[in-house]
């Protein structure tokens, strides 16, 4: 896409396809966009996974009938904090497998784990068709839940046509928001798309989109090779502290763990025993470990440890899936620096 988007533009090449409806499966995994509360005003103690996605989509049907015809698909109900990578794994395949059969994938899932399932499925899926996660701040039974419009809203992107190229494929979209993976942030109650990762908004059921040619893409990688049964790599995400002496680090590496992402102060400084132990590290395995920022504000851009990778100003969780993606997908130390 090397062009900004407007209304105007948007509308002259969806016109032709107006009066076809595209097939959109819905992929559900859980989170609190299906959870369930004793009340309708509780909005913070429920339990996330337990409503069936078509019960959620009930009393939505005639509206995304009008986007879409959408084939609600139940392939897991779990609260997204408790997603592993094997989960990723069968989700990702299951995605390969709708794209083959549908224009297009809504997945609606959780919060917590959604920009690490953005990273995942950005890395790993390859195609012109849309993914288009979604999620919810409050749950299915609250009485302003919105989950449901967030449900409309990515399928009114996902059934829009030619968008979805440059490997730009995969984009959430939540509270009318359209962001990119790696500039993605959760706050309190919103995400908010930074780092020039906004692709637009969705209002009112308008579609505004922008121009994404700049924004950070990364290689797809290829997890053909694994099953989501099978023993997988391990990445082990540690914070800097003050007084950190890097014991958790030679522990992880007993026990096997071969790549780390660690938190660093401002621009890669780690304490100094902590430093030594992980340089040690780099030295004897030959092993990838990422800097990674508390505050996406003051990105990592020096090695301040000898070995050490600088994270940028991306998130220290999306890194891990980042990092977990390339050893996936056979890359040495050498190649991920």
């Amino acid at each position: 896409m090397k062009q900004a988007f407007t209304l105007v533009t948007f509308l002259l090449f969806v016109k032709p396809t107006l009066n076809v409806l595209r097939n959109i499966s819905l992929l559900h995994l859980g989170g609190t966009i299906s959870g369930a509360a004793e009340s309708a005003t509780n909005t913070t103690h429920y339990e996330a996974g337990v409503v069936p996605i078509e019960d959620v989509i009930q009393d939505i049907k005639p509206i995304l009938g009008k986007y879409a015809n959408v084939i609600p698909k139940q392939f897991m109900s779990i609260d997204s904090v408790d997603m592993t990578l094997s989960d990723k794994l069968a989700i990702t395949q299951r995605t390969k497998e709708e794209l083959e059969i549908s224009d297009g994938v809504v997945v609606s899932t959780g919060t917590s784990n959604l920009n690490e399932l953005l990273v995942h499925l950005s890395l790993s899926i390859k195609s012109n068709k849309p993914v288009v996660p979604t999620a919810a701040f409050k749950p299915n039974t609250a009485y302003d839940a919105d989950g449901r419009q967030n449900i409309i809203s990515a399928t009114i992107l996902a059934s829009t046509p030619r968008w979805s190229e440059d490997n730009n494929e995969v984009v959430a979209v939540v509270g009318g928001t359209i962001g990119l993976p790696w500039g993605l942030r959760k706050e309190d109650g919103y995400f908010e798309a930074r780092f020039g990762s906004s692709m637009g908004t969705i209002k009112r059921g308008k579609l505004y989109l922008n121009d994404i040619s700049d924004c950070y893409t990364t290689e797809k990688i290829d997890t053909r090779g694994y099953s989501p049964a099978e023993s997988l790599p391990e990445v082990s995400l540690l914070t800097s502290y003050s007084g950190f002496d890097g014991r958790l680090v030679r522990l992880a590496v007993d026990d096997g763990v071969r790549a780390f992402v660690i938190t660093a102060y401002d621009d890669g400084y780690i304490p100094d025993k902590a430093a030594q132990v992980i340089e040690k590290a780099i030295e004897e395995y030959n092993i990838p470990i990422v800097a990674a920022s508390y505050n996406p504000s003051i990105p990592v851009e020096h090695a301040r440890v000898k070995g050490m990778i600088p994270g940028l100003d991306l998130d220290p969780r999306q890194l891990r899936q980042l990092l977990t993606g390339y050893i996936l997908n056979g890359s040495d130390r050498t190649i991920i620096a």
